[in-house]
């Protein structure tokens, strides 16, 4: 099931919700349509809302994420994604590892305000 998006032009944020278990391919076919969207800001975060969802990224996936990352990364600042499976956070935390050679910063977490906090007060981190 695909992913769906909703545009927080006044924060920089786009939000990305999981109705199920999806593929890559529909995750990054949905964020090139929020990156489309008119609304959408030059420059902006992700909040990535997967609760519910137990689906186990793949290390391939991790890989293609960190490929996307990279091929936005003049638009994308930070990407915090909410998990609540305990195979889901390891996984994510090994894309928190993997993103480090990108310019965007990645952060899991295990409730919705600890993400939203997250990406409210960190600095844009950008590597030169």
């Amino acid at each position: 099931m695909n992913p769906t998006y909703s545009l927080d032009p006044a924060h920089h944020v786009i939000h990305l919700q999981y109705h199920g278990a999806t593929t890559f391919e529909s995750w990054a076919a949905t964020l090139e349509a929020a990156l489309a969207d008119p609304d959408c800001c030059d420059s902006f975060d992700v909040l990535v809302d997967r609760r519910g969802v137990d689906q186990v990224p793949t290390t391939e996936t991790l890989h293609q994420a960190v490929d996307f990352f990279d091929r936005h990364s003049t638009r994308l600042r930070r990407v915090a994604s909410v998990v609540e499976s305990g195979a889901v956070y390891g996984m994510c935390r090994m894309l928190e590892v993997f993103s480090e050679r990108t310019r965007v910063e990645f952060r899991v977490f295990r409730t919705y305000d600890e993400a939203k906090a997250w990406l409210a007060n960190a600095p844009v981190h950008r590597v030169a």
